[in-house]
């Protein structure tokens, strides 16, 4: 394990390596969906990587993935996108995927080119929104794969103990508990 003052730039340089990232921060989030404090997370850009994440979960194939993208550049990536649409904060509603966006985000875009996003902002979770811009520094991709940080029909991690025992069972390549990162040899 290691410490970091600021681990954002260290999980962006990860995710962009291809690793798999389960994230563990702050309070749990309240609702249907993980948004960002209990997430895994993963880089957007290889379509195979949602058969190998549902195998390692143990998840159904028909269980897409969703993108958590930065508030600014969700206009870049999805039809109809309005600033204005809050259930989007929530990863709650559908947008078409602009077409030439599609290949480069292609893990998170359904059979019919829609996809479920978060959209990010510095206001409601500054952390995360600092892990995107890292993420986007060194790839140029302005989101990132969020799913939530859980086994099949398991209940969301919701404390260091299940976020540990995540990591042993090969959920996840390396665990950001809040500013630490541990991994496995």
């Amino acid at each position: 394990w290691k410490s970091f003052k600021e681990i954002e730039p260290e999980i962006a340089k990860l995710l962009h390596g291809g690793k798999v990232i389960g994230r563990f921060t702050g309070g749990s989030e309240w609702g249907p969906r993980a948004l960002g404090n209990r997430s895994i997370l993963i880089r957007p850009t290889d379509k195979k990587i949602n058969n190998q994440m549902n195998e390692r979960l143990n998840r159904s194939e028909f269980m897409p993935f969703a993108p958590s993208v930065l508030d600014y550049r969700a206009k870049d990536y999805f039809y109809g996108y309005k600033e204005t649409d809050v259930a989007a904060n929530f990863m709650t509603t559908t947008y078409n995927v602009v077409e030439d966006k599609i290949k480069e985000i292609e893990a998170v875009v359904h059979v019919d080119n829609t996809a479920r996003p978060q959209i990010v902002s510095d206001k409601y979770n500054s952390s995360f929104y600092r892990l995107l811009i890292e993420y986007e520094r060194l790839s140029g991709i302005g989101c990132l794969i969020n799913t939530s940080f859980n086994l099949h029909e398991e209940p969301i991690v919701e404390d260091p103990s299940d976020a540990i025992k995540a990591l042993l069972r090969g959920a996840v390549d390396i665990l950001a508990l809040e500013s630490h990162l541990i991994w496995l040899k």
